[in-house]
């Protein structure tokens, strides 16, 4: 019953007497302000801005403005809470809302002893897609043997995946083919720049694919995602997507930032439970050390970037286990009922306490008289300035 005062908008739309009756809730993606970056190798360096940068000044604002912000990653909950002071009952931790596909996760240990090519859309080792019509052969998508080359996704609006390519392309990928010679490097991603179709090169096995209309279509029949990313906030996506489709990644600690759950013992009792908080701050931190039961594998600079790469494509008992931690890690952390649940009573109780919460909320209280304050005075000097006309 108490719904009707959950409105999801932007507040800066809604007028004094409305503002006092509905929920205002925050999808907060990520926070660019406080991008992870390092150009010289893989380890994150955070940017923490300024207090003049005027970004950073408006989603500090617009989350204390806001009764409910939903926040995509435990590393920016953190953040919120222990460096801004953001009060704990205005976040809800709201990450990705997925489920698995079921059919591209191996069977059994045995599994990589299948060589059936999986999907519809089959690759031969030159990259070119084939078409499989044999009905009587059951291909198993998820087994290592049914999975070829190797493959990279991202939109080229965002400028993190325009320089991964660029790595992949100069550094990372001629090391890799030295070792693999017939391997491919297939790039998925639309709105691709003149400067990136221009370093397709299919005699060296890098080939830039463009957009894809199926997930599965990039992510199934290949055997290892590469996502050599040297900054960015928030969860990434493609990350997420290639557990989703059980397509292990060979990523950086930028790439990883923010996709470990919370406790670390409910993977593997026999590590420190403290590693997410190591992750959060430690720079020394050695991140080889908890990758291994990771959903792939996390280099710290190009180097170890190329030989976890070519580990992961060819060793097949370590494939299938970071598989299957892709595939613990997908349920327990972006599980799609379980997500929406927790969200849901977030929602439901923040209703419930709106009014006590408010009247605690000092800060809020503050921005949103001065904000209603400007808007009351902008307006009167527009009909002062049509009534002088």
């Amino acid at each position: 019953d108490d719904y009707h005062e959950l409105l999801v908008s932007s507040p800066l739309t809604l007028n004094g007497d409305l503002i006092q009756k509905v929920m205002k809730i925050l999808p907060h993606q990520d926070a660019p302000s406080h991008s992870s970056i390092n150009i010289d190798n893989f380890k994150p360096s955070i940017i923490s801005p300024k207090n003049q940068d005027a970004t950073f000044c408006r989603e500090l604002a617009t989350i204390h403005r806001s009764d409910l912000t939903m926040v995509c990653s435990p590393y920016e909950m953190h953040l919120l809470q222990h460096t801004y002071n953001i009060h704990p009952f205005k976040l809800v931790l709201a990450p990705f809302f997925t489920q698995e596909e079921s059919r591209y996760y191996s069977r059994s240990p045995s599994d990589h002893d299948v060589g059936n090519q999986c999907d519809d859309k089959n690759q031969n080792e030159d990259g070119n897609s084939t078409t499989t019509t044999n009905n009587n052969t059951k291909s198993n998508c998820g087994a290592f043997q049914s999975r070829i080359n190797f493959v990279s996704l991202g939109g080229f609006k965002h400028p993190p995946n325009v320089d991964s390519v660029k790595i992949l392309k100069y550094d990372i990928w001629p090391k890799i083919r030295d070792s693999l010679h017939k391997a491919q490097l297939h790039i998925y991603g639309a709105f691709p720049p003149l400067q990136i179709q221009k370093l397709h090169d299919p005699l060296s096995g890098f080939q830039m694919k463009g957009f894809v209309n199926r997930l599965s279509d990039a992510l199934g029949p290949y055997r290892v995602q590469l996502a050599p990313l040297r900054y960015g906030a928030g969860i990434k996506g493609k990350i997420v997507d290639g557990w989703k489709y059980g397509c292990p990644v060979v990523t950086t600690p930028v790439g990883a930032e923010g996709m470990m759950p919370m406790n670390y013992n409910e993977l593997n009792s026999h590590q420190k439970g403290d590693a997410i908080e190591k992750s959060l701050g430690d720079d020394d931190y050695e991140y080889n050390s908890w990758s291994c039961s990771w959903g792939g594998l996390i280099a710290s600079n190009s180097d170890q970037f190329v030989q976890h790469a070519i580990q992961l494509y060819t060793d097949p008992d370590l494939w299938m286990k970071c598989q299957s931690h892709s595939r613990l890690l997908l349920n327990r952390l972006y599980n799609k009922e379980k997500n929406l649940d927790h969200v849901t009573k977030a929602i439901h109780q923040a209703i419930i306490e709106k009014d006590a919460r408010r009247e605690s909320d000092h800060v809020s209280a503050m921005l949103w008289h001065h904000s209603l304050r400007s808007t009351e005075y902008f307006s009167k000097w527009i009909e002062a300035k049509e009534n002088s006309k």
